[in-house]
């Protein structure tokens, strides 16, 4: 279907959002871990503002640089976008890139070996996708892959010895326990064991050649969970960690050093500002300093000895997109 027929299909959609937002409330109460933030909280500063407002996006950092791809638009959640952007640290700036050749959200988006990887997502909320795309860098353009055996949207993805894993995700709002491996160098799929916990809107992180899914839900925001499920690729078998303080869904994670950070969220209709690290060798977690503003739908990416918060907003279903670009240094 040609992109602008799609556009054109989801009016109705922005219609029925806009009336549901009428009564919206951003004031949402959210109940968190109630655990005390350590000393050494870490501290927050304030970077260039993403360019476009929008959430449920893909991103990755890919040659020292953040791709932000697709996600939904202002003015409504039912809106997606084709739209690339990249944030340069040099020079604390966005621009942008060739736009993706389809419209997308939710999806996962990892560097891998030569190239940025898209896999999966939905255009639409009830329809997922199973196209996957590379960016030649290059070429400056998009070369299409080899599909996802199963198509779905809200997965993760992440890199591991040039090969890429896709877990978990939704389709049509029906979580799925999928694992899937890309090898970049055949450009094929191969199928693993599934997460022992089906979830979707989970965050996906890498750390000592593990994959480790946290939070998500089963296809129900009000079914949010704390899993802690990690995978060992060499064995091709799951264990569980230590659960997170908190239920998280549509929350963000990224590893620095030997800690696992996970930002922001959301718990039903309430959205989070806490921030966790996760020590891995002791399976422990420990609060550090809160998210300037609470949010879910976001991004957070490492830079050097940072990490960078991006996007998001601040309440479920609603209007609250954000620009907002935070830095959280441990």
């Amino acid at each position: 279907m040609p992109e602008i027929i799609r556009q054109l299909f989801i009016l109705p959609f922005l219609l029925l959002t806009f009336i549901t937002n009428i009564v919206e409330q951003p004031n949402r109460v959210f109940q968190g871990s109630g655990a005390a933030i350590a000393a050494r909280a870490g501290r927050w500063q304030t970077s260039a503002p993403l360019p476009s407002t929008r959430y449920d996006f893909g991103s990755g950092v890919f040659e020292g640089k953040i791709y932000i791809i697709g996600g939904v638009v202002h003015p409504s959640p039912w809106f997606p976008t084709n739209l690339v952007e990249i944030y340069d640290p040099e020079t604390n700036s966005w621009s942008k890139l060739k736009d993706y050749p389809r419209l997308v959200h939710h999806e996962g988006v990892v560097g891998c070996g030569k190239s940025l990887y898209v896999i999966g997502g939905y255009w639409l909320r009830v329809f997922p996708s199973a196209y996957v795309y590379a960016y030649d860098a290059k070429a400056g353009d998009w070369k299409r892959k080899a599909d996802l055996p199963n198509a779905r949207g809200a997965l993760g993805a992440v890199c591991i010895d040039n090969k890429i894993y896709a877990i978990g995700g939704s389709v049509n709002t029906h979580a799925v326990g999928f694992v899937d491996v890309y090898d970049v160098d055949s450009n094929t799929w191969t199928p693993k064991s599934p997460m022992p916990s089906a979830r979707e809107h989970a965050a996906v992180v890498t750390a000592g050649g593990r994959i480790f899914v946290l939070g998500g839900h089963d296809g129900d925001r009000f079914k949010t969970e704390a899993t802690n499920e990690i995978y060992d690729p060499k064995t091709d078998t799951w264990k569980t960690g230590t659960l997170m303080p908190v239920a998280l869904n549509g929350l963000s994670a990224e590893v620095l050093g030997s800690s696992i950070y996970i930002f922001g969220g959301a718990n039903g209709d309430g959205v989070s500002r806490e921030v966790h690290e996760y020590r891995i060798a002791q399976d422990r977690w420990v609060r550090r300093a809160d998210l300037p503003v609470g949010r879910y739908g976001f991004t957070a990416l490492p830079l050097g000895n940072s990490i960078h918060v991006i996007g998001g907003n601040s309440v479920v279903k609603g209007n609250y997109f954000s620009l907002y670009h935070d830095v959280f240094i441990p």
